[in-house]
C-alpha cells in the first residue's frame, strides 16, 4: 500500500489512502465537486469493524465500534471522485465523532486524518462543519464500504473508515476524501505548523508563499521537521531535499515527475504555475537552515 509520491523518493508504491486518488493527479489539490443528498431520516448504524483512535492536545481516546454505532446515523449520496461515480455511504457526522471522543474542537483547529499507508490528509474544523463531513464505515445498503478502484487496476478496501464531505462545492484542499483512515488528530494550527513554518520569513515573500503552497499540496505525503505525511520522506531531516537535489532537476520533478523518474506515482504540479513552483523551492531551501530535533 502506498500513495502518489514524492519529492525524490526512488521507490514508488501503488496508491492507498488518498484524497481523490483514483485519477492520475492523486493527492493534488484539485477542485472536486460533491453533489450530496443526505437522508433526513437515516436508519440506525451498524457498528464498524474497527475502533477509532482520536487524539487532541493534551489527550487521546479510542472510540469502540459500539460507541461509534451509537452516534447519530447519517447516510449521504455523493459524487465520489475516488470512484468517478455517485455512491451512497453511511456513518456518523465527523463533528459528532470528535465531540464524542472529548476533543472539544475549535473552529480554527486542524483535523488530520492518518491513513493506513502514511498519508495524512488535513482540513479544519470549520471546513468539516461547512461541508458536513461524514465518517463513513458502511455502504448505502448497510453492508461494508464498497471497494474503490485502484490506480493501475484492481480494487482496494477503503475501510475501516472513509472521511468525506456531504455538501457540494468542497475542493480537495478544503475537505479531502481520505480512505483507510485509522486515526484522527485534532491540533491547534500553530501546534501543527510550528515545526514547518518558516521563522522570520516576510508574509508576502516567496518563502512564505512557498510554505502556503507546500501546506496545500505536499503536506499530506511529506513532512518537514517531522510534521506532515509519511508516504514520502521528510524533506528537511536529516538532509534537506535541496542539499542532495540540484535546483533544475528538482523543479522538473515538481512539475512533471514522470520526466525524471519512470513509473513515478507522484502527481505533477505544473498546473500550479512557474511562480508557485519557484516559491516552493525557495521555501525548501530556506528550511535547510531551520532543522529541528525529533518531534515530541
Amino acid at each position: 500500500m502506498g500513495r502518489a509520491l514524492h519529492l525524490g523518493w526512488v521507490v514508488a508504491a501503488a496508491l492507498g489512502c488518498s484524497a481523490a486518488s483514483a485519477g492520475p493527479d492523486a493527492g493534488a489539490a484539485a477542485d472536486v465537486a460533491s453533489s450530496a443528498a443526505p437522508d433526513a431520516a437515516a436508519p440506525g448504524s451498524t457498528a464498524p469493524s474497527a475502533a477509532l483512535e482520536v487524539r487532541w492536545p493534551g489527550g487521546q481516546t479510542t472510540l469502540s465500534p459500539a460507541q461509534l454505532a451509537a452516534l447519530p446515523a447519517v447516510r449521504a449520496t455523493v459524487d465520489d471522485p475516488n470512484r468517478h461515480a455517485r455512491a451512497t455511504y453511511a456513518g456518523a457526522p465527523l463533528i459528532a465523532v470528535l465531540k464524542a471522543a472529548g476533543a472539544a474542537p475549535t473552529a480554527d483547529a486542524t483535523v488530520v486524518f492518518h491513513c493506513a499507508d502514511g498519508y495524512a490528509a488535513q482540513t479544519t474544523v470549520a471546513q468539516v462543519e461547512r461541508f458536513a463531513g461524514l465518517l463513513a464505515w458502511q455502504g448505502g445498503d448497510g453492508g461494508p464500504l464498497p471497494a474503490l478502484p485502484r490506480h493501475g487496476g484492481g480494487t482496494l478496501d477503503p475501510g475501516p473508515f472513509y472521511a468525506l464531505p456531504t455538501e457540494p462545492g468542497a475542493t480537495n484542499a478544503q475537505h479531502p476524501w481520505p480512505y483507510q483512515v485509522q486515526r484522527i488528530e485534532v491540533v491547534a494550527p500553530v501546534g501543527r505548523a510550528g515545526r514547518m513554518a518558516p521563522p522570520g520569513a516576510p508574509a508576502d515573500g516567496p518563502v512564505a508563499r512557498g510554505y502556503r503552497v507546500f501546506r496545500g499540496n505536499c503536506l499530506a505525503c511529506h513532512a518537514i521537521n517531522g510534521q506532515g505525511g509519511a508516504v514520502g520522506p521528510d524533506l528537511n531531516q536529516p538532509l534537506n531535499v535541496t542539499e542532495y537535489w540540484r535546483p533544475a532537476p528538482l523543479r522538473r520533478l515538481l512539475a512533471d515527475p514522470l520526466s525524471v523518474r519512470a513509473g513515478s506515482k507522484m502527481p505533477g504540479f505544473a498546473h500550479l504555475g512557474d511562480a508557485a513552483l519557484d516559491d516552493v523551492l525557495a521555501y525548501l531551501a530556506f528550511m535547510k537552515d531551520h532543522k529541528l530535533g525529533p518531534t515530541p
